[in-house]
């Protein structure tokens, strides 16, 4: 957990890269009661025969079916984390619908922002291990009006 100049947003998803490049993301935005982020998740591709035996108990037979059990487990997890996150700090969000990137995408995509300089993003990031052969990293982005909101309605979990 930490802020980051969002200039650097980039630079930090270029670290993340993996050698192969057939990572598969997905990015999925949610909002409620002034705040607003993104959840970014990213699974090894070579990981999707194994989400989709996980979800459904039989191998898949073509690789949409690969991409769909991807998107199911992103549900899960992305769900999962915005409801405890809205039990701890009492506020509903709207989950968007999951779109599927690819690493060079998000990178343009940051590049293209026009922010002012020196502008900080809250940057939390998960990584989870499911069943003990599934990898997964999380990154939850907040711009900085809804990081001020959430540390607002976070603070009394803090004293």
């Amino acid at each position: 957990v930490g802020y980051l100049e969002r200039g650097r947003l980039a630079e930090r998803l270029r670290s993340q890269d993996d050698p192969g490049g057939d990572d598969r993301i997905i990015s999925q935005g949610f909002t409620g009661g002034g705040i607003s982020g993104e959840m970014i998740l990213t699974f090894n591709s070579q990981d999707a025969e194994r989400i989709h035996n996980l979800l459904y108990h039989k191998p898949p037979d073509k690789d949409a079916s690969e991409l769909e059990a991807i998107m199911d487990m992103a549900n899960i997890l992305s769900g999962a984390y915005l409801r405890g996150m809205s039990e701890q700090i009492d506020e509903l969000f709207s989950i968007g619908q999951p779109i599927t990137r690819t690493r060079r995408e998000l990178i343009r995509g940051c590049e293209r922002i026009q922010t002012p300089a020196g502008e900080q993003i809250l940057l939390i990031e998960c990584d989870y291990t499911i069943a003990n052969r599934i990898s997964c990293n999380q990154w939850l982005l907040f711009p900085q009006t809804s990081a001020d909101a959430l540390e607002a309605r976070a603070a009394p979990l803090m004293e």
